[in-house]
């Protein structure tokens, strides 16, 4: 993320520091003259008007499994820290205000066909993120931009894929916030999650435990396995990285650009029963 500037610690958590100033915007000039219309960045180096200063948003650190686990089972929907392997928290005033998890996607061959070619390999998933209902409005996607900007520096991520779940409500607010891409909704089909000896698997979970999420397979071990179908849900792409490369990522996916949901749908608008389960057909 531009302007973001990093401070490793001797020891302990990694920290990150976050821009003094705040963005350009246009804001009126105290000066009695008013001839010549300027544009904001151009008053502020003449010195005409003052810079807009940027809130506290805390100190981006490196929470343990624990921490990050403890956090998000309060104020997470799902309750769960899933398969985050990399995870980030917002500090303030000495507290975890919001902390983010992120993996690797559950599959790349959904972004081949959408990201140029070698790219589609170097993207990671938001796999939970929440925040303390006392944390500042913006320290979610504030949060979201400075991890993107660390994963790009160490694993040389160019892409966050996010997903909003609209059995939360939600709409993917923040990512819009962060200038993500909205990709539409995911399609139908298929499972979404597992249930076998009544114990919950999501698809990629219930692959890796079995090693095939085959029917036949499934009910072989189980003969009571039930399947949750998937739905749909909203789907967003945050470039992060260079500039030149978030530009790139831009314009190679403007003609899948999509305009921004703004208008909560019921449930079953996004093509399913919440929580039906559908025994397994050999």
């Amino acid at each position: 993320m531009a302007g973001v500037r990093r401070a490793v610690a001797a020891s302990g958590n990694d920290v990150v520091g976050f821009p003094a100033s705040g963005r350009r915007g246009d804001h009126g000039a105290s000066s009695a003259r008013q001839e010549v219309p300027v544009r904001c960045w151009q008053a502020i180096k003449r010195g005409v008007c003052r810079r807009p200063k940027s809130p506290n948003l805390g100190t981006l650190v490196r929470p343990s499994e624990k921490e990050a686990r403890a956090f998000l089972v309060k104020h997470e929907w799902l309750g769960t820290l899933g398969m985050a392997r990399w995870r980030f928290a917002l500090v303030q005033g000495g507290r975890l205000a919001a902390v983010v998890g992120f993996g690797p996607p559950g599959s790349h061959t959904a972004f081949r066909a959408m990201l140029p070619i070698g790219l589609a390999s170097k993207t990671v998933q938001l796999v939970r993120g929440a925040s303390a209902a006392w944390a500042h409005p913006h320290s979610a996607s504030h949060l979201i931009m400075a991890a993107g900007a660390v994963l790009a520096d160490e694993l040389g991520s160019v892409a966050i894929v996010a997903y909003s779940d609209p059995r939360a409500g939600e709409l993917g607010t923040v990512y819009q916030a962060c200038g993500a891409i909205y990709l539409g909704t995911t399609a139908t089909g298929g499972a979404e999650a597992f249930i076998v000896h009544g114990r919950r698997y999501t698809a990629r979970r219930a692959f890796e435990h079995f090693g095939s999420t085959a029917h036949a397979h499934l009910i072989s071990i189980d003969p009571g396995a039930t399947q949750i179908p998937r739905f749909r849900k909203h789907r967003y792409l945050i470039p992060v990285g260079q500039s030149s490369m978030r530009r790139r990522m831009r314009r190679f996916l403007t003609p899948l650009q999509k305009t921004y949901p703004k208008v909560r749908q019921p449930a079953a608008h996004y093509g399913a029963i919440v929580a039906s389960a559908v025994p397994l057909t050999p």
